[in-house]
């Protein structure tokens, strides 16, 4: 009984927040009522959660598993079905040469300053060498991602050829930049240990991130053959449901990534299937309740240790240095039709449902200490950088447009 008090609570939650915020037209120019509503969720799943009023205790917060897997599975397939290869190559192939290299910059800088931190300090030796490995990767994972609604917000506001242009950029950056953090999450799943017969590892994890892949592409054959040969969009949702269902499901059962693999089956329906458009328009629907209901999770399985008080402002700074250092390198390497920014870096900074998304998947399979570090590292990131992202987007915009007067002026 208390399991289904527990999964009403955080659903309707969810709901209610979603019409709230996101029904919402009205917006301030540096100001996001995003973060706002962000932090009054992980606020609200603090208060219901174990650390004060108990309404979402741990046996509750365990029984909602299923549905952070179907969540899971949700985002990393309406991810999945962006990855049209004719829609990415409409655009200059620059576009998505910074896309990647601002991204594996953001990565490797905070997987390298965590690493160091970590062996310095002695902490490698409380936890086997693979979970810790696995864990570095999951932080790069989420550093290399960036959110879209802070961007989509400014977008609507934005007047200018020459802004447009860079505005658009940086949409298609965020649109894409997941296509090399959840291959870090496959790589974490693979790698953090749990394939083991007497604590010796039977499964290299290159052997599991080719399972997973492989896995990925036949559920979204499966799923591509069967959708069409669906009538309304009632019967196209069920599908998606059960397909995502299955695979998260397979995937838990055999300790896999359910985004990477879900991702995947995204990915051939986007390239094959005809009704691509129809089926990502039912998957948008589900995607904001989905993150409310991810950040009350969140919110209650926050705890604070002394750990937290370093990590996290380690992450959250190497992540703010590597999107700025990314973004700059990408405007020297790569060159398009208008002139890029060199600071675009700060315009990539927003996190959002992809960030908390990989902190909840690895959570799933490594509890506290680690995985609850990794949430509240994802939850004080999205707070952190979605306060700050409207300010630094206008920021991007206004000085790109400088730089034209100047260029114009110097003709």
């Amino acid at each position: 009984m208390k399991e289904i008090f527990g999964l009403a609570l955080v659903v309707i939650l969810s709901l209610v927040g979603y019409r709230w915020i996101y029904t919402n037209t009205r917006r301030a120019k540096y100001i996001s009522p995003i973060i706002f509503s962000e932090f009054l969720y992980i606020l609200l799943g603090l208060l219901v959660g174990p650390t004060f009023l108990n309404f979402l205790d741990a046996g509750i917060l365990k029984a909602l598993t299923p549905l952070v897997f179907l969540g899971l599975g949700w985002i990393g397939i309406l991810f999945g079905i962006q990855l049209k290869f004719k829609d990415i190559v409409k655009f200059p192939k620059s576009f998505l040469g910074i896309t990647v290299l601002q991204s594996i910059v953001s990565a490797v800088l905070v997987f390298l300053a965590l690493m160091l931190y970590l062996t310095l300090s002695g902490r490698t030796e409380f936890y086997p060498k693979g979970l810790i490995t696995a864990s570095l990767f999951v932080f790069a994972s989420m550093a290399a991602c960036t959110s879209q609604a802070s961007l989509a917000t400014v977008s609507r506001e934005v007047k200018g050829s020459k802004n447009r242009n860079v505005i658009n950029l940086m949409r298609y950056i965020s649109s894409l930049d997941d296509m090399v953090a959840i291959p870090l999450v496959g790589i974490a799943f693979a790698y953090e240990g749990f394939h083991t017969i007497g604590g010796e590892i039977y499964f290299r994890w290159w052997d599991m991130l080719l399972s997973t892949v492989l896995l990925g592409l036949l559920s979204g054959f499966i799923l591509n053959l069967i959708i069409r040969m669906t009538g309304d969009r009632r019967e196209l949702l069920l599908v998606i449901i059960g397909m995502i269902i299955l695979s998260v499901g397979g995937a838990g059962y055999l300790n896999v990534s359910p985004l990477l693999m879900t991702a995947i089956s995204g990915m051939v329906l986007a390239n094959l299937n005809p009704k691509r458009d129809e089926i990502m328009e039912i998957l948008l629907l589900g995607e904001k309740p989905i993150f409310l209901i991810f950040l009350i999770i969140v919110g209650a399985l926050l705890e604070f240790s002394g750990l937290v008080l370093i990590v996290v402002p380690i992450y959250i700074g190497m992540r703010l240095f590597g999107k700025v250092f990314g973004g700059f390198g990408s405007s020297l390497v790569f060159k398009t039709y208008f002139k890029i920014p060199r600071n675009i870096g700060l315009g990539l900074i927003p996190q959002g449902s992809m960030a908390v998304a990989i902190a909840l998947c690895f959570y799933q399979a490594v509890p506290d200490p680690l995985g609850g570090l990794i949430v509240f590292s994802a939850a004080a990131s999205v707070l952190f950088n979605e306060a700050l992202a409207p300010g630094a987007i206008w920021f991007v915009l206004e000085d790109a447009q400088k730089d034209n007067r100047i260029t114009a002026g110097t003709k």
